[in-house]
């Protein structure tokens, strides 16, 4: 806080001992109601300078620093934990990097891949997305079925809706399917067990499936929309430019009628 004080004017010698407060009357709100802190004074504000544009290494330097703060931050937040005793242990710690990491991967191979439109169709996209739920999905709600375990590549839906879709079996063998084949069938299986690092990664999948097909929906849906508009926009028009024709020849063959008879 400011200590500079808004004097008030010079009183007098006889009466400055009776116009000053007493302890009393300053209590415990410090200084008297008479004073004005200057900080409370408006002052004009200077103008916003544009930040200016850090060399690459005080880009590395402040990279750097941030670091450091997060890891200082962390440190606080392990040192508040074990004063209180709940500490995680090391192996906690490591299942819950290696959780968001796995997390990230398969964001990214939904996001950069099965969701780019660039290289997929949104309904492409939208179907491929229902599948890997509906095999995920499948798997942990029935662990002990073996035929919700295993899927066949040469299967129609699997290779119309998951193989055709950059970034689908990727995303399969993120979240621990693998690829087999037997008597010259190929299979994706599922072989991990409830409660085991990849069961809990496949419910990660399940998860991000679940938004990533409520998006590509609601995207298929307004792409729908937008096509259905754009088809009646194009209907409107074709019936205007043919009104448009009707209306020239009709004042094409007027303007010749008028012509003869003149």
């Amino acid at each position: 806080m400011d200590d500079d004080l808004v004097q008030s004017e010079e009183l007098p010698p006889d009466s400055e001992s009776a116009d000053l407060p007493s302890l009393q009357d300053i209590g415990t709100s410090g200084l008297p109601q008479t004073a004005q802190f200057a900080s409370d004074r408006q002052q004009p504000q200077s103008p916003t300078m544009p930040a200016a544009k850090l060399s690459p290494e005080e880009e590395a330097e402040r990279s750097r620093a941030q670091r450091a703060t997060a890891a200082q931050a962390a440190l606080a937040r392990f040192s508040a934990a074990a004063s209180q005793g709940v500490m995680p242990t090391k192996e906690e710690i490591e299942q819950k990097t290696h959780l968001a990491e796995a997390r990230d991967k398969l964001v990214k191979l939904i996001v950069s891949s099965i969701m780019n439109f660039r290289t997929n169709s949104i309904p492409a996209a939208a179907a491929c997305l229902r599948v890997l739920s509906t095999l995920v999905h499948n798997v942990l709600s029935s662990p002990e079925d073996a035929k919700m375990r295993q899927v066949k590549v040469a299967g129609k839906a699997f290779s119309t809706k998951v193989a055709a879709v950059d970034g689908a079996e990727a995303f399969l063998r993120e979240a621990g399917w693998r690829k087999r084949t037997t008597d010259f069938v190929g299979t994706y299986n599922f072989e991990h067990q409830p409660g085991t690092m990849q069961w809990r990664i496949l419910e990660l999948a399940g998860a991000e499936l679940d938004k990533a097909c409520k998006m590509a929906e609601d995207k298929a849906a307004r792409a729908a929309a937008d096509a259905v508009a754009a088809s009646r926009r194009k209907a409107g028009d074709d019936r205007e430019r043919e009104k448009i024709k009707l209306h020239v020849k009709g004042d094409r063959e007027e303007r010749k009628d008028r012509f003869v008879y003149q």
